[in-house]
Formats: structure tokens, C-alpha cells, sequence
């Protein structure tokens, strides 16, 4: 703006194109909604909701992969306990 006085266009002129500027910006366009039809909002009770709480939680994602974890250890545990059993057989082909 300093520049443009510098020149010699008057005040009142400068004033007038940037307010011209800044009001034709309009809304920005993350505020813009396209024209059309529009669906009814989405209803969502109670159970979707927990479901989809469920889904998107990474805390409650990292507690069912430990709880998953656990029960293979266990089934891995009880393995090794029970007796292992082996047997080759060969056939020599006499």
C-alpha cells in the first residue's frame, strides 16, 4: 500500500480496491458444500456407536491383540507340558 501512495494514486483509491479485494474472496472452500440433494443425517445408536469406538480405539485394539497374545502362550504352555511323541519309519525296499 505504501507503494501504491508513493506513485501517487490517492487514498481513498487504494482503500476502496482492497476492500473490493478482500470482500470477493467469498468463503473458504472447505466451507463450500456442493449444490445438490442432500442424504438425511445418519443415525447412529448406541451399539454402532460402541462398535465403532471399538474399531477405531487403539488402546482397546492393543488389549484384545494382548489378550490374544495370552491365550496362544497358554495353548503354547500347555504343549510343552503334555509328552511329545515321535516315530520314523523307513522302508529299505529288501
Amino acid at each position: 500500500m505504501i507503494m501504491l501512495l508513493r506513485i501517487g494514486i490517492p487514498t481513498s483509491i487504494v482503500t476502496v480496491l482492497c476492500t473490493v479485494t478482500l470482500g470477493a474472496r467469498g468463503p473458504p472452500l472447505s466451507l463450500v458444500q456442493p449444490e445438490g440433494q442432500t442424504s438425511p443425517p445418519m443415525i447412529v445408536t448406541l451399539q454402532d456407536a460402541l462398535e465403532r469406538a471399538k474399531r477405531n480405539d487403539a488402546q482397546f485394539q492393543s488389549s484384545v491383540a494382548d489378550a490374544q497374545l495370552a491365550k496362544e502362550d497358554r495353548v503354547q504352555a500347555k504343549a510343552a507340558i503334555l509328552p511329545a511323541f515321535s516315530h520314523t519309519t523307513q522302508y529299505l525296499g529288501t
